[in-house]
């Protein structure tokens, strides 16, 4: 009877033992499935914020390409507006050099008008009958005297030399100006100037 009770007694705690391993066990495998659990929510949480962190750098290093693209265009247009305000520097002092160049060259065009007027001027000035009194003067003390259209051209002493023309013999004043010499001086100014200069003795 006593060893019957031993048997059972053995059995009792041999199904004790097993039953409180098998209860460790399972503690042990829901203990260890929990912490893969956490071991992976806490990757997934990490490859999340790597995700984000990539995200945030691809959106920073995007507005940062913008902002650089901003940046160079604003430099190309202030590149562009120096060289324009540079061009129009360029064309205005064009434009300044060309007026005074403009005015220059009216001012002298001025100056040769002036002397020529006051030069026509103080021929029309100048005693016409001068060289045909000096002629008769000498007409009535002798000879009768001309030069020739070469000697003419030179200061010659007694011959006033703005009415030179006059000193020709009148056949070769008539060749010289086709006309005679009264017909000459009946001329205004500005002809005489102009047939004088035609002649080479302006």
């Amino acid at each position: 009877m006593k060893a019957a009770d031993d048997e059972a007694e053995a059995k009792r705690i041999e199904e004790e033992e097993r039953v409180a391993a098998e209860a460790k066990a399972a503690e042990e495998k829901a203990a260890a499935e929990a912490r893969a659990e956490e071991a992976k929510r806490v990757e997934e949480e990490k490859a999340a914020a790597e995700a984000k962190a990539a995200e945030e750098k691809a959106a920073a290093e995007a507005r940062a390409a913008e902002a650089k693209r901003v940046e160079e265009e604003k430099a190309a247009a202030e590149a562009r507006a120096e060289e324009a305000k540079h061009v129009e520097e360029e064309k205005a002092a064009a434009e300044a050099k060309a007026a005074e160049e403009k005015a220059a060259a009216e001012a002298r065009a001025a100056e040769a008008k002036r002397v020529e007027e006051e030069k026509a001027a103080a021929e029309a000035k100048a005693p016409a009958e001068a060289p045909a009194a000096a002629a008769a003067a000498i007409n009535d003390s002798g000879p009768k005297q001309f030069y020739s259209m070469e000697e003419l051209k030179n200061s010659i002493d007694g011959v006033d030399f703005a009415t030179r023309e006059l000193w020709l013999p009148d056949e070769k004043f008539q060749s010289a100006f086709g006309m005679s010499k009264d017909e000459f001086k009946a001329l205004k100014q500005w002809k005489k100037v102009a047939l004088k200069k035609k002649s080479g003795l302006w």
